[in-house]
Order: C-alpha cells, then structure tokens, then sequence
C-alpha cells in the first residue's frame, strides 16, 4: 500500500464516517459492483471523510 493510499484509509477510518465504511462495502458487493467501481466509491466517500473533518473556512 502507498503512503498516499494509507493516509487517505486513514481518514475514513478515524473520521465519524467508519461505523459504516463495512456496511457499505458489503452492500456494493452484495450489489454485485464490480471491485473498481468499489474502489472509485470508497475514493469518494474517503473525499468525503476528509472534507468533513476540516475546519470552516473563514470568511
């Protein structure tokens, strides 16, 4: 695993997103998604767990 890949698992798995990084895996699977559009789900919702855990923008 990359150090870039590692660092992004990082924030969705210590962000308020990883009680549900399992289901929602499961559920793309069980959905039968083939493994890169998995991939490309789970870079998004990473995006996202980052996004969420940064401080507001001042104005």
């Amino acid at each position: 695993m990359n150090s870039d890949h590692h660092h992004s698992s990082t924030w969705l798995l210590e962000s308020q997103l990883e009680p549900y990084v399992d289901a929602f895996i499961l559920h793309l699977l069980d959905c039968r998604y083939a493994s890169n559009t998995v991939d490309n789900y789970l870079a998004g919702l990473t995006h996202f767990a980052h996004w969420i855990t940064q401080p507001p923008a001042s104005e």
